[in-house]
């Protein structure tokens, strides 16, 4: 099997999501994505062991209730705050007018937004998902606090759709003192970013409502993240019916799943700075398997563990690195401290792959195969794999879903981080993460159609 290895250098200054030995790691189901339509081969487990699953059954909505005034976000809070939403998405209702509560009912342009922006980076970064109750559109919520007072300093609500609506808000003693909007060019590349003055009573109006709804809705909302993935067998099927056990390093927190007839299993779990988890994988009589060191980092709500293939015993099919990833393999690259080298590797027989890291300031692009930068402040950008072969002329292909394609990234000790493009789906862009005030965060979206001079 011939492999393709893109190698672009980043020195980036933070800490990034850490995998381990087995652990394959994130790779997102599609939000603008076709699950694949063709039959897989399905295994269900023969005698499964009798578990004590600590899972709840939740409510059958789709938004949470509305959480307490009260923000708290140690270890223990969290998994109250999980098992009391069941982890849904928090409730936004632009449609009615918020409760003041003493705030301000016009804001008034402050300076200090200037210094809250510029101090961006020292902030704790909580990233929330939100659904509109007024038009059900999905929305990312970008939640920037003091980190020692807890106070909220910022907002930033980017709805996801055709025309991504960017809206943002600064805050001084919990009233609005800065607010701005633009449509951003679809899924976040800025090449025709627009920006709009709030220079009208309505419009203006209808911000700071809808800033201070957004404030009420996430303010005691604490970082957890949905941590999923899919179990296959070495033949291709998915397996279901496969115990999926998630434990704390230390040892003091431990959960149990189940996959789907899809194969696929979901858990919420705390982001924790301090707290790293292992996900253990056991079916029937076939080896047992697992995913250790996995650390959730500031700022991400969703986490993918890509797919874990498990083998009957003795007929082990496939001991390649795209199959199992080898934790201690090192940069293909001598690094520096604080550099980091992403590698793209997937099946060159099987597709045709091209990486594009985005500006956001401008939408410039570069895809050069060794690409070393160091990330400025106000130098976002976001990395994504385009498949050459079929975009624009067949954006429902499977191609990079069946080329075992994964981006892993190093620093100078070996892997950080690594994402796996989710199987069975059709599409042909996969945006993998971003670079965004200092931090890497995680997107994974999978998409079967992007805006036009996104990849130009």
């Amino acid at each position: 099997m011939k492999k393709n290895i893109l190698l672009l250098i980043c020195a980036l200054a933070i800490g990034i999501t850490g995998c381990g030995k087995t652990g394959e790691t994130p790779a997102e189901p599609a939000v603008q994505s076709e699950p694949a339509k063709e039959e897989t081969k399905q295994k269900k487990e023969p005698d499964a062991p009798v578990s004590d699953i600590k899972t709840d059954e939740n409510e059958d909505t789709d938004t949470a209730e509305k959480p307490e005034a009260v923000f708290k976000d140690d270890f223990k809070s969290t998994l109250e705050y999980i098992k009391k939403t069941g982890g849904k998405p928090v409730s936004l209702d632009y449609s009615k007018k918020p409760e003041l509560n003493g705030r301000t009912v016009k804001y008034s342009a402050d300076s200090s937004y200037k210094d809250i922006e510029a101090g961006l980076d020292l902030l704790k970064l909580t990233r929330v998902s939100a659904l509109r109750k007024d038009n059900d559109v999905t929305a990312i919520v970008d939640v920037y606090r003091d980190r020692d007072t807890g106070e909220i300093k910022k907002i930033e609500a980017s709805e996801i759709g055709s025309l991504r609506r960017v809206t943002g808000w600064y805050f001084k003693d919990g009233n609005i003192i800065y607010e701005y909007r633009y449509n951003d060019d679809i899924y976040g590349t800025n090449t025709h970013r627009e920006d709009y003055p709030l220079d009208g009573e309505n419009e203006e109006e209808e911000v700071l409502n809808e800033g201070y709804i957004t404030y009420d809705a996430v303010r005691s909302v604490p970082g957890f993240a949905k941590v999923y993935g899919y179990v296959g067998d070495e033949y291709g099927g998915v397996l279901e019916n496969v115990y999926c056990t998630v434990k704390t390093a230390s040892g003091a927190f431990e959960d149990q799943v189940k996959t789907s007839g899809d194969g696929y299993y979901e858990i919420f779990l705390p982001v924790h700075p301090e707290e790293y988890y292992n996900i253990s994988f056991t079916y029937g009589d076939f080896m047992p398997d697992s995913a250790n060191d996995i650390h959730i980092t500031e700022g991400v709500s969703e986490y993918s563990c890509g797919t874990m293939y498990m083998a009957e015993r003795g007929k082990n099919a496939h001991d390649t690195d795209v199959y199992f990833m080898n934790i201690n393999k090192e940069a293909p690259d001598k690094l520096k401290d604080g550099e980091y080298e992403a590698v793209l590797e997937y099946e060159t027989d099987k597709a045709e792959l091209k990486p594009y890291y985005i500006s956001m300031s401008d939408g410039k692009s570069t895809s050069e195969e060794r690409f070393i930068f160091k990330p400025e402040k106000g130098k976002d950008f976001k990395l994504y794999i385009k498949d050459e072969k079929n975009y624009g002329s067949d954006n429902m292909a499977y191609d990079m879903s069946k080329c075992s394609a994964r981006v892993t990234v190093y620093d100078k000790d070996g892997i950080t981080f690594c994402f796996n493009a989710p199987v069975a789906h059709a599409g042909v862009a996969w945006e993998v993460f971003e670079v965004k005030n200092g931090r890497v965060i995680p997107v994974n979206n999978y998409y079967f159609e992007t805006a036009e001079g996104v990849f130009d």
